[in-house]
């Protein structure tokens, strides 16, 4: 899906690299926070909503997402996601608890799939969203098999035809803010969507001073280690928290934002 240039980002990340299998993969289920008999203890309603993910370009004549791009064209992007806290810690006093959004696991989010896990809150105001990316086990029965140990695998084509694709065992927890005074999760207002932007994960790098491989562009930490430090330095800029309006996992065409690193 691409989106016009409007979308900026800012930079920022807070997080560690390394593997951490020990968290492994955990496949996308309901979390029931709250009860499912649609309300807690002290009998305050609850609502179902969902948290959606997909990858966007905010610059699609630079860098396209299946097809198109005049720098380059990201036709697989593979992460593994774990569990995601959304916090009131910021908002003042809150009168409800944090919520966790079951991991929705291993997946390609340049595939045009709709990727979502549900959940169930009480309404109120939040602030604070974590984003945990999480290295994929050895064991592992999905995904290509290079990605193993490893959080994130990019690949694509260069204008020119060079493929390249960017291997990272980065595991960053990104810490999604909102502005002053929160976002509000309620009846009717309860689907999100998280949006990760290729054209700023890609916008910074120099292609043109990377060393190829058999005619192919790999950047990892045993090919272009520069180009690498730069992507993971990126990474936190191009997530953003959108309202889901319509539910449907895609960026709307005027898409309220909630939270970003700051």
């Amino acid at each position: 899906m691409t989106r016009p240039e409007r979308l900026g980002m800012r930079r920022g990340m807070r997080g560690m690299r390394g593997r951490d299998a020990s968290l492994g993969l955990v496949g996308p289920f309901c979390l029931w926070l709250v009860g499912c008999a649609g309300g807690t203890e002290t009998g305050n309603p609850v609502v179902t909503g969902s948290l959606s993910y997909t990858g966007v370009t905010s610059s699609p004549q630079r860098f396209g997402v299946g097809q198109g791009g005049e720098v380059a064209t990201i036709e697989a992007a593979w992460f593994n996601l774990h569990v995601v806290t959304v916090s009131a810690t910021g908002c003042g006093a809150p009168d409800h608890a944090d919520l966790e959004i079951a991991a929705l696991g291993l997946g390609d989010h340049a595939a045009g799939n709709h990727n979502s896990t549900a959940f169930q809150v009480e309404p109120g105001s939040f602030c604070q969203v974590e984003l945990p990316f999480v290295s994929v086990p050895d064991d592992a029965s999905s995904g290509p098999e290079r990605l193993r140990g490893h959080a994130i695998l990019l690949e694509g084509r260069l204008a020119d035809g060079t493929p390249f694709s960017i291997l990272s065992n980065a595991v960053p927890k990104l810490p999604l803010q909102s502005e002053p005074g929160g976002f509000r999760l309620a009846t009717g207002s309860a689907d999100a969507l998280v949006a990760f932007d290729f054209a700023v994960w890609l916008g910074r790098l120099d292609f043109a001073a990377a060393t190829l491989t058999g005619g192919v562009l790999e950047i990892s930490a045993e090919s272009n280690r520069e180009l690498l430090a730069q992507f993971e330095e990126d990474l936190g800029a191009g997530v953003v928290l959108y309202r889901d309006a319509d539910a449907d996992g895609r960026l709307d065409d005027e898409p309220d934002e909630l939270a970003r690193v700051r």
